[in-house]
């Protein structure tokens, strides 16, 4: 167990310093484009870009979660790849075709509300690009465990779409069709560093693949047999993410659909610890699954769970009481109005990272009927809530006109039941006890404290404008108060993130003398 351990923790700790890299420069292109085009300019960019974001899962109907999966149990890569990269050019191509010209003009208004079809082709083909053409490339990677050079490529693309767009804004040039080229630009450098990588990984194994490869016939089947069940669910997931903007910008505009875009990416950022490690953990979770090595996936699933937890807690408890102030110094008077939504948004990231560990469980070990069964039910509900919270109060079907918070308000409400039911399922699956009270646990210690710091500090220093220079101080020494108090607690219940504190203090024992030396 120790020696496998060390380079699993070494990839943990690559990939969450390189993502750690790439959310805080993806986090501050983000801002510049939102400052730099306006709130309802960047309401449509968000929903040009969401509608391809939500399409892919209808695209790819569970394509990409199975190569991973297969490749990550090792094996030969090349029949997989090269099927996998067929499967992309199909979609490719069929999309392209519609979007340029073959989807009548009737059903193409009425999808995407009448922009331009030039417009809407490069939102797809930037998307593409970003989600279809480099998430293949760092599948490949992590699968023969090369999380380092994923990881320094992956930060490099997010410092370089910065540079782009504050050259964008300083020269007073940027638009929604500018940051779409340059997002394009980036992930085609992206593509030519995959093909690098592939040869890399191919040279570094020649000679240690097994031989007989399986034949075509049966990678297909091996394909089919895994996506079937997740044919359905993709389907959902698009109809999911796919009618929340749409209805979003159909009853509340751009305008809403930028100030809830403004608020969720603040609020994702807490999600890049999670995402740092999901693709090293699914490698983990297969490997495990397929040696039938039971105690190791529960040892793994169990401790890595709470962790996201307890962090997402303590970044969102944190950041939660100062909402209206972080919208009003980093966006300006015009993104006022996502000051509410933001704080509701910022209890998202919390079960949504324990949804992404919980599914990467679920896909790993083949659980793809409970995975697809779960998403697809919760999916109409989805739509139901979306349309009675979004729609206007005259409508044939009267609503409530909420606009982007009703968006927020069933988006973490239904993302907490949704991922605990899941969780729920998976561990009667597995003969696993399902724990569910360190979550809600976490979360009201760290808000709590977040409300009673900020209370307190604002008591003898609240600046009188609101600016990133005035609100720099006051943040910073809440943010120093409420790390060395969570410290604390974490020390005094290491229960919650899944430790004794023996172990807690052996790791830092450990980090000292790696520092010594």
């Amino acid at each position: 167990m120790k020696k496998s351990s060390r380079p699993i923790r070494l990839r943990f700790l690559i990939a969450l310093i390189g993502n750690g890299i790439r959310a805080v420069a993806s986090f501050s292109g983000g801002v510049l484009v939102a400052r730099g085009l306006g709130v309802r300019a960047f309401g449509e960019l968000s929903f040009l870009n969401g509608t391809f974001n939500s399409l892919k899962s209808l695209l790819d109907l569970g394509a990409s979660t199975a190569f991973y999966t297969f490749i990550s149990r090792g094996g030969a890569l090349g029949p997989y790849l090269r099927a996998y990269l067929a499967w992309l050019a199909i979609q490719f191509v069929v999309v392209a075709g519609l979007v340029g010209g073959l989807l009548p003009s009737v059903a193409y208004d009425h999808v995407w509300l009448g922009y331009p079809r030039a417009l809407v082709l490069l939102a797809f083909l930037a998307s593409f690009m970003q989600l279809q053409v480099w998430t293949t490339v760092t599948q490949v990677g992590e699968s023969k465990r090369e999380t380092l050079i994923v990881q320094i490529a992956s930060a490099s693309i997010a410092l370089a779409h910065l540079g782009l767009v504050w050259l964008l804004i300083r020269n007073a040039i940027i638009s929604v069709t500018a940051v779409f080229g340059c997002i394009i630009a980036e992930y085609a450098a992206a593509a030519a560093i995959g093909v690098w990588l592939f040869r890399r990984i191919k040279t570094q194994s020649a000679g240690t693949a097994p031989e007989g490869p399986p034949p075509e016939r049966s990678i297909l089947r091996s394909f089919m047999r895994f996506c079937r069940p997740l044919m359905l669910s993709g389907m959902a997931g698009a109809a999911y993410d796919f009618g929340d903007r749409w209805m979003l910008q159909r009853f509340g505009g751009a305008v809403n659909q930028g100030i809830y875009q403004a608020a969720y990416q603040f609020a994702a950022i807490s999600l890049f610890a999670t995402t740092s490690i999901l693709q090293v953990l699914w490698k983990e979770f297969s490997d495990a699954f397929a040696r039938g090595a039971q105690d190791r996936l529960a040892y793994l699933y169990v401790r890595v769970s709470k962790c996201v937890v307890v962090i997402g807690a303590a970044v969102s408890g944190f950041l939660i009481p100062w909402s209206a102030e972080i919208i009003r110094a980093m966006l300006g008077r015009e993104f006022k109005g996502s000051g509410a939504v933001l704080g509701l948004l910022f209890l998202y990231p919390v079960h949504q990272a324990l949804g992404q560990v919980t599914g990467t469980l679920a896909f790993a070990t083949g659980e793809t009927w409970i995975f697809s069964k779960v998403t697809v039910g919760f999916t109409v509900i989805s739509l139901v809530l979306s349309y009675l919270l979004q729609a206007p109060m005259d409508a044939l079907v009267p609503g409530l006109a909420m606009g982007a918070m009703g968006l927020a308000i069933k988006t973490v409400g239904l993302n907490i039941i949704s991922v605990n039911t899941l969780g729920w399922l998976l561990a009667r699956r597995h003969r696993w006890k399902f724990d569910w009270t360190y979550q809600f646990v976490a979360l009201a210690i760290s808000l709590a404290l977040g409300i009673v710091i900020k209370w307190s500090i604002f008591s003898v220093w609240r600046p009188a404008e609101i600016s990133l220079a005035t609100l720099a101080g006051p943040l910073m020494l809440a943010a120093a108060l409420f790390a060395a108090i969570q410290i604390a607690i974490v020390y005094r219940y290491p229960a919650l993130v899944g430790f004794t504190r023996n172990e807690l203090v052996g790791y830092w024992h450990a980090f000292l003398r790696r520092r010594a030396t």
